[in-house]
């Protein structure tokens, strides 16, 4: 697997809406499926940010996948007024995955289930149960008590 494989795997079949949301579904898997993606190397980096967990290496690969158009990226607005960067795989990426699948198809199926389940949920409450659960990355967050008061 190369390095933007890891991308192709946390987008899936689906599209993420939000840099945050991405950044947050790599760092569940790399806490959950860590001795899955040995091979991988699944983002290590991770660090205390604004809104939690954040991987530098996570939003250069996004970049890198959208420059070789194994993502596309696109804005929707929202009802407040602001827009969401989403990402989903083009083509060329669901080729990769379909390709990835042929020997990683459990992890794969077990990773879109989870996040089809958490593409349901508020990203509020999505933070809220990344920041109970890991505190030591919420000592940056600049919305900490809102988050944790909802």
């Amino acid at each position: 697997m190369t390095d933007l494989d890891r991308i192709v795997l946390i987008i899936n079949d689906m599209t993420i809406k939000g840099n945050t949301r991405m950044q947050k579904y790599g760092f569940l898997i790399h806490q959950l499926y860590s001795d899955d993606l040995d091979d991988l190397n699944f983002y290590s980096d991770w660090k205390a940010y604004h809104y939690g967990p954040f991987s530098e290496s996570l939003a250069d690969d996004l970049s890198k996948c959208v420059e070789q158009k194994l993502v596309t990226k696109f804005s929707t607005p929202t009802n407040n007024g602001r827009t969401f960067t989403n990402y989903s795989l083009t083509i060329k990426g669901r080729m990769r995955l379909r390709q990835l699948s042929t020997t990683n198809h459990n992890l794969i199926k077990i990773l879109y289930e989870k996040f089809t389940q958490l593409n349901k949920k508020s990203m509020a409450s999505i933070l809220k149960d990344i920041y109970i659960a890991y505190p030591e990355y919420t000592v940056n967050s600049e919305i900490k008590e809102q988050v944790m008061s909802d």
